[in-house]
C-alpha cells in the first residue's frame, strides 16, 4: 500500500513538472516574435553609402573628395574614416569626419593628386 502511494505521488509530481515545462515552452513561443521585434528596434542596421566627388584633371588645382551618408543609427556619434587608395594600390590620404547623427559627411580637406590614374575612396 505504501509503495502504491509513493508511486502515485511520484507520478503526480512528474506530471506536474511536465505540465510546467510545456507551459514554459508555450510562453517562450508566444514571446519570441515580440522579443525579435524588440531586438530589431534596439539594434538598427546602420548603413554607410559613399559617393566619390568626380573626375579631377591633374594640375588643375582641384582636389579628390568623397562623401558618405550615414543612416539607420540611433543618434550615432564618433568618426568616419575616409581612406584614399592611389593608382599603385597604396594609401595616399586618410581623413576623418566627426559624426553627429544620421547625415551626409564629406572629406574635410580632399586630396590634390600629383599623377594621373585611378584613385578609390573607402569609408569606415
Amino acid at each position: 500500500m505504501f509503495k502504491w502511494f509513493l508511486k502515485r505521488l511520484w507520478n503526480n509530481v512528474d506530471s506536474t513538472r511536465s505540465q510546467r515545462r510545456r507551459a514554459r515552452r508555450q510562453q517562450l513561443q508566444t514571446l519570441r516574435p515580440w522579443v525579435e521585434t524588440l531586438e530589431d528596434r534596439l539594434a538598427p542596421t546602420v548603413t554607410l553609402t559613399t559617393s566619390p566627388g568626380g573626375s579631377v584633371v591633374v594640375g588643375s588645382g582641384m582636389k579628390l573628395t568623397d562623401s558618405a551618408t550615414l543612416a539607420g543609427g540611433n543618434s550615432p556619434t564618433g568618426l568616419i574614416t575616409f581612406t584614399l587608395i592611389g593608382p599603385t594600390g597604396t594609401t595616399v590620404d586618410t581623413e576623418t569626419a566627426m559624426v553627429s547623427g544620421n547625415n551626409t559627411y564629406t572629406t574635410p580637406t580632399g586630396f590634390l593628386p600629383g599623377s594621373a590614374g585611378t584613385y578609390q575612396w573607402q569609408a569606415s
